[in-house]
């Protein structure tokens, strides 16, 4: 059984902990998110994201992260009964740390987009899914954007591992991952929302102020 804590975080649960501890689900890297107009967003599952970047100047932008997620759980061969090794995957615990390990907040919770499922492989074999997580929301963004105004442009770290439950009902969870993002404040690299900048820059659409697409504002 997993158990949250109490506390809140502006917003946010934070963890008091967990019982579950299982391999069968890791996260294997952080792919590209892709856009085109008749399909929308999409996200390259054998591609990777080589630098992270994320614009704090502005507190209510947030950092979404494309991970991809490999269950090694394998289908039951038994053709009467239900499968149970599917596995949905509801969320993941995140934590920031600066480069040293140190922690910058407590752990939270975030849930996974979509509620994806990832089905049952055949034996020696894996299956996986890319889930975008909101790993840096907004509250979070003005703690990191005190951080940056304060020291100076750094390097965080997000460390997080994912949860779910199969379809037989087990909880199950991923050992951590931790992936690297510059912080930058710049106000400047900003774009005013429209018709023509979504098609001259097809990224916003996915997202903004991240990873070298600049940060999509309403302007008045």
């Amino acid at each position: 059984m997993r158990i949250f804590g109490s506390l809140i975080l502006t917003g946010l649960a934070v963890l008091s902990g967990c019982v579950d501890e299982n391999s069968s689900i890791y996260i294997s890297h952080v792919g590209l998110f892709t856009y085109e107009a008749e399909e929308g967003c999409s996200v390259t599952e054998d591609a990777y994201l080589t630098r992270a970047t994320f614009n704090v100047a502005f507190a209510e932008n947030s950092y979404v992260l494309p991970a991809i997620v490999v269950s090694q759980l394998v289908r039951r061969d038994v053709s009467t009964s239900a499968e149970t090794n599917g596995v949905h995957i509801h969320g993941a615990e995140v934590q920031i740390l600066n480069e040293a390990g140190a922690a910058i907040t407590p752990e939270y919770s975030i849930v996974a987009s979509g509620g994806v499922y990832i089905p049952p492989s055949a034996v020696g074999d894996s299956a996986s899914r890319a889930i975008s997580f909101n790993v840096i929301p907004a509250p979070v963004t003005a703690i990191l954007q005190d951080l940056v105004r304060s020291e100076g442009a750094q390097t965080i770290v997000v460390n997080m591992r994912v949860f779910g439950r199969t379809t037989g009902g087990t909880d199950v969870e991923s050992g951590y991952f931790r992936f690297g993002i510059e912080l930058v404040d710049d106000p400047d690299d900003v774009l005013c929302d429209s018709a023509e900048v979504r098609e001259e820059f097809p990224l916003v659409n996915c997202v903004s102020g991240q990873d070298g697409v600049p940060y999509l504002a309403r302007c008045i």
